[in-house]
């Protein structure tokens, strides 16, 4: 529905059916956006999660999801290789959507390579970037890459993206 400007009023000024449907319109359309989100259990590969937490919770509002993951480890957790994250819903688009997200490994705050999976549109994989060469790349995880792991460490992923 595109954007209809409001009329302006006066005070004592009867206002209009038409300017009340925009209002009710409006409303109804932006609805979705004030509601709760819905909390989901990702799955993770090469992923421990022994004692350690792993929250996800996503947002639709029509075909666009917005979502966020985040897993802290604990003391019997272990990360290693390409860690892959299921979405909570498929994605339209094989190589679509906006992604984000963080690394706090041993104290020291990393930037990920997020990649949307071709092959599978119901994950995405998480990779460290590998700085020492003339143009950054992506290494998978170890038990000591980006650094060594330990409890209370965590990395979380979020975006956006269009729904199947």
């Amino acid at each position: 529905m595109p954007y209809v400007t409001p009329s302006t009023h006066i005070a004592g000024e009867t206002f209009p059916a038409a300017d009340w449907n925009v209002v009710v319109n409006d409303i109804i359309a932006l609805s979705p956006f004030f509601s709760a989100w819905t909390a989901y259990t990702p799955t993770l590969t090469n992923v421990t999660t022994g004692n350690g937490t792993l929250t996800g919770k996503y947002l639709q509002v029509g075909d666009i999801v917005w979502f966020t993951v985040q897993f802290v480890l604990g003391t019997t957790s272990a990360v290693s290789g390409d860690v892959t994250i299921t979405l909570p819903t498929s994605r339209a688009d094989a190589r679509g959507g906006m992604y984000s997200g963080g690394i706090n490994c041993a104290g020291t705050n990393y930037n990920p390579f997020i990649f949307p999976n071709a092959a599978d549109v119901t994950t995405l994989t998480i990779r460290a970037q590998n700085s020492s060469g003339t143009y950054g790349t992506a290494t998978s995880f170890s038990a000591t890459i980006p650094n060594t792991w330990a409890a209370t460490n965590d990395f979380y992923v979020n975006g956006a993206y269009e729904a199947a």
